[in-house]
């Protein structure tokens, strides 16, 4: 047992294939699951080598412009990605395709376990020209940049700045999709493209529904080219996104929309949608109706975006 422990640990490309399919992470020991219940979750857990390898994920020279959440006038620089099993392979696709000199900031929310510790820089680094990492909390948002959700914290767009958080864990994960894409809808508006790829049950459908009253574009990947469509079936029947699109098609859309002035957009949307009439509710809790959660205790708040934060 020790023999083929050291064996699978020595191959760690198998690992970032594993978690390009869908996979979260890899399990420590040899279990047996039914079929049925293979087709519907998540195999976590992780090894001790993932956190020698972690350290090691490869970035590149910092650069790109600052951006912060005032004007109109340019394009559409924010861009908020959600996915969960089987979002890892489009995003692949997506962020393989895109130039090193994009006019827009990339954050991403996957979900993953409490322990585990997250290889998806490194898969989407040695995919990417951008700059890829989890971020520190308050780094300043460049354009460029892939910022990608940490185990165990929120990510959320602050005024210009990348704020991480341990509130309340949304529809069961953290980090969750909704609230980085309520959090971006603030504070950048008609700048954002939020996209929801493949995975399961309805996370992020609600925020992608907040994207689109507040003004930015909307796109779902096509759940006929999902490897699990709820999440997509989900976000096309709360938000009625602006898009549904293969992975394949995706890259070039984003390209397009990011080129669109955001005031040009903003136009055309407040003719077609009403602005929701709901109660100030806090960053990290709920617009789906559900009361919001307070923060887990021993929280402090961020001194950017004020939400609670690690």
């Amino acid at each position: 047992m020790r023999q083929r422990r050291q064996h699978r640990v020595g191959h760690a490309e198998c690992v970032l294939a594993a978690q390009s399919r869908g996979a979260l992470d890899v399990i420590d020991q040899l279990v047996v699951l039914h079929p049925a219940i293979l087709l519907h979750c998540h195999i976590y857990g992780h090894y001790s080598y993932h956190s020698r390898c972690q350290s090691k994920t490869p970035r590149r020279a910092e650069g790109g412009a600052e951006l912060s959440g005032a004007a109109l006038d340019g394009g559409h620089d924010i861009v908020v990605v959600g996915g969960s099993a089987g979002g890892i392979e489009a995003l692949i696709g997506i962020v393989r395709e895109l130039p090193d000199d994009l006019a827009a900031a990339i954050f991403v929310a996957i979900h993953f376990p409490v322990t585990a510790i997250s290889f998806l820089p490194r898969v989407l680094g040695r995919a990417s020209p951008l700059v890829v990492g989890h971020p520190a909390d308050g780094e300043p948002i460049r354009c460029g940049h892939i910022y990608v959700a940490p185990p165990n914290r929120h990510l959320l767009v602050g005024a210009g700045t990348v704020c991480l958080s341990a509130g309340a864990r949304e529809n069961g994960h953290r980090p969750a999709i909704d609230p980085l894409f309520r959090s971006a809808a603030r504070h950048f508006g008609p700048r954002v493209i939020a996209v929801v790829l493949s995975g399961m049950l309805g996370d992020g459908a609600a925020g992608l529904r907040r994207v689109r009253l507040h003004g930015g574009l909307t796109v779902v990947q096509d759940p006929a080219d999902a490897l699990f469509s709820d999440l997509p079936t989900r976000a096309i029947t709360v938000a009625e996104p602006d898009h549904v699109v293969p992975t394949t098609e995706i890259p070039g859309l984003l390209l397009r929309l990011v080129g669109v002035p955001a005031r040009e957009s903003t136009h055309e949307r407040r003719t077609r949608v009403a602005e929701p009439n709901e109660e100030p509710i806090a960053e990290i809790g709920h617009f789906s109706g559900e009361p919001a959660r307070a923060a887990e205790h021993g929280d402090r708040g961020c001194p950017v975006c004020g939400v609670p934060s690690p």
